[in-house]
């Protein structure tokens, strides 16, 4: 967003006196669209980042103020109008986790949800066929989705296909991680090391990370951390 050829380019407009108030404008909505992502998703890192970046160009536009009270006014809209943009972002936010936790109450939701997230740009036939669902229900249930923002449709008639949303897609994912953590939560309290059940051969690298996290969690210190992770090896080797 605000990177050495942007800045370059907006230095020369000044120095020629040819700045443009509408690259000023879109420069202003993408700047604040970008925060407002970055703080929803918890990214301070790089909000920090664009912080430290946008004073170097705030440094430049001074350069070309030339009515302090005019820029102070400036200001006072541009604090408005993030604001603005924070709430209203928040609030589709909390709309769309409200509707997709009542929709995930729904028979079958899940189940199309996370086809769709493996197989995008999926055909209404394909779905119904790979999860054995009445076709009208799974017409009913996608309608739901596309209303709630978590799916998307496009093409004509029988030629349609669906997809995820950008959105849908974070959520869809979060979802499956919920569930996997709290599975091997049970697992690890109730089942697996009263050798009543034994980790699939093929559990994947990442997947064993979070039975390490729950060691970590339950156990809290490094022997039994160590004792656990010698029984999943030989758990994995049975």
């Amino acid at each position: 967003m605000l990177n050495k050829e942007t800045y370059a380019i907006l230095k020369k407009e000044i120095e020629k006196d040819t700045l443009n108030e509408n690259d000023l404008k879109n420069l202003n909505a993408d700047l604040s669209q970008l925060l407002i992502h970055l703080y929803l998703e918890k990214n301070y890192p790089k909000i920090k980042a664009e912080i430290s970046h946008g004073k170097r160009f705030q440094n430049l536009f001074m350069k070309v103020v030339r009515d302090k009270i005019s820029y102070y006014i400036g200001s006072f809209s541009c604090i408005l109008n993030l604001f603005e943009l924070l709430v209203n972002r928040t609030n589709k936010t909390l709309s769309f986790r409200e509707q997709m936790l009542s929709l995930y109450t729904k028979a079958n939701v899940k189940n199309i949800a996370e086809f769709l997230l493996d197989h995008p740009d999926s055909q209404h036939r394909v779905i119904a066929q790979n999860i054995d669902i009445d076709k009208g229900y799974l017409s009913h249930i996608l309608k739901e989705l596309q209303e709630a923002g978590c799916v998307e449709r496009y093409g004509t008639g029988k030629r349609s296909f669906f997809s995820l949303s950008v959105q849908g897609r974070d959520y869809v994912k979060k979802q499956k991680q919920l569930n996997r953590l709290m599975l091997y939560n049970y697992l690890i309290k109730d089942d697996l090391f009263n050798n009543k059940y034994k980790i699939p051969k093929n559990t994947c690298l990442e997947e064993t990370k979070y039975l390490n996290r729950f060691y970590i969690l339950d156990m809290g210190n490094e022997t039994e951390l160590q004792l656990k992770n010698r029984e999943v090896q030989y758990a994995r080797a049975n």
